[in-house]
């Protein structure tokens, strides 16, 4: 294993001097000089660049790093640098001398001690930040908006605490932003709403509570967002969701959300995996406009309603989870032709009918239904009862007999409507021997004939109605 700290200190002398690469081993012993030799050809010669990334390097990171002037990359990621104790971050305040460095990336390693302020003093040319996978502490400095060209930020799996700082809406170039599994509180800015490039934005398993910002409708280039783990609650904003067309992963899992989901909630049609499972959501199931989604989560909510039939032209569909929620009706039959999904969970519902027989419901681990206690048929293997078709018959013959019983009240009641009407024209006729013109030609019979043909047909209708009653 390579000792770093002698090792990298020979580097900086090398790379800070202008004596030539072999003058330079010379300075240290023969295994120092062998572990120079192993690092020369992952080194950018002339001090403009360092990648000794993915080496199984230990020790801590020398604190002349700023003697290096023109460095533009330090790259010591997926190492063992550091003591995971207070002091590992310190070569930081040296890098304020580096004013052309544009590529940070340290993740992946031991380096512990608070997250160190003098990151806003960082080259103003640094357009990406890779601290993740460490053990450091503290909270997210305000300062970091001095870092106005980073596209890229990922300070996730550390020990980070407190809130996300309002100024990180300044960092207007910022196009991925990765904090997840830390302790962060508070609420998720609404300034985050000021980063119109962002496509990636992680920020799950984390302690952040509230809502989810109506202001993140801004950032229309979304493609992966995930807030999973989180304390959030209240109703998804209206505009957010459906302002996102490129949205491909969204994950709201393991929260406290509720309401139904708005209309444009599931609008991207390239979506490809939904997660929103243990919330409190209710109402309808959406309509998922998107061919491409693979995996559908949404169990543990309170979902009502029917599974939509339209779910069985999603035929990329692999994985969906229905359970623990309100869903009633049948199965739609449109599922076993689905060619990919390999798992459907449905238990824990009040579905009833009849399950089909192909598909994903004709493999025993694939299928899940427990809880469902109305539901009937489908392979033996499922154990469960046969579906009974007396209920069926029954209903059909009931409907018959009404249909039938229906036609001859109409028949009966024609004939009678018929009838009056030759009755009151036999005596518009009688009448004519015995009445002037004038008078007969009055519009009292018809307003008669009128109101009997309305009464009849309100007899009818209540003969009809107290039938089906």
């Amino acid at each position: 294993m390579i000792n770093f700290l002698l090792c990298f200190a020979l580097l900086i002398t090398l790379l800070s001097s202008a004596l030539p690469f072999k003058l330079a081993l010379a300075l240290g012993n023969e295994t120092d000089r062998l572990a120079l030799l192993a690092l020369k050809d992952e080194l950018l010669l002339g001090g403009s660049g360092i990648d000794i990334s993915r080496n199984s390097i230990s020790g801590s990171v020398p604190n002349n790093l700023g003697n290096l002037k023109n460095l533009r990359l330090l790259n010591i990621e997926v190492n063992q640098l550091g003591s995971g104790k207070e002091g590992d971050v310190e070569f930081f305040s040296s890098l304020r001398n580096c004013s052309m460095l544009s590529v940070l990336s340290m993740h992946m390693n031991n380096l512990g001690g608070v997250f160190p302020d003098s990151v806003a003093n960082l080259s103003a040319q640094l357009y990406e930040l890779r601290m993740g996978f460490n053990q450091i502490t503290g909270s997210i400095t305000q300062g970091i908006s001095n870092l106005v060209n980073l596209y890229l930020m990922s300070l996730s799996e550390n020990f980070l605490v407190g809130e996300i700082p309002s100024s990180i809406g300044k960092l207007q170039s910022l196009e991925g932003l990765w904090l997840y599994s830390n302790f962060l509180t508070g609420e998720i800015p609404s300034t985050i709403g000021n980063l119109t490039r962002l496509y990636a934005l992680s920020l799950h398993t984390n302690n952040f509570t509230g809502g989810i910002p109506p202001t993140l409708q801004n950032c229309q280039n979304m493609r992966t967002l995930s807030f999973s783990d989180n304390k959030l609650s209240s109703p998804i904003p209206n505009q957010v969701f459906g302002a996102f067309p490129s949205l491909i992963i969204l994950d709201l899992s393991y929260n406290s959300l509720t309401g139904a989901l708005p209309s444009d909630f599931t609008t991207s049609k390239n979506l490809i995996e939904l997660t929103i499972n243990d919330n409190n959501f209710f109402g309808e199931i959406p309509m998922i406009q998107s061919l491409e989604i693979e995996v559908l989560k949404m169990q543990g909510n309170s979902f009502q309603g029917t599974i939509p039939q339209s779910f069985g032209s999603l035929r990329s569909l692999k994985f969906v989870d229905l359970s623990s929620n309100n869903l009633s009706g049948i199965i739609p039959p449109q599922l076993e032709k689905l060619p990919l999904l390999v798992s459907l969970n449905l238990s824990f519902n009040q579905l009833d009918g009849e399950v089909p027989k192909e598909g994903v419901f004709k493999n025993v681990s694939g299928f899940s239904f427990m809880g469902n206690r109305q539901l009937c048929g489908g392979i033996s293997e499922l154990g469960l009862p046969k579906c009974s078709n007396k209920e069926a018959k029954g209903k059909g013959k009931v409907l018959s007999t009404k249909i039938i019983i229906a036609m001859v009240i109409s028949i009966f009641f024609a004939f009678l409507l018929a009838v009056t009407i030759v009755f009151l024209s036999w005596r518009r006729k009688s009448k004519r021997a015995f009445l002037p013109v004038a008078l007969f030609e009055s519009s009292g019979d018809r307003m008669r004939i009128k109101d009997a043909i309305i009464e009849l047909h309100a007899t009818k209708a209540r003969l009809v109605l107290d039938w089906d009653l």
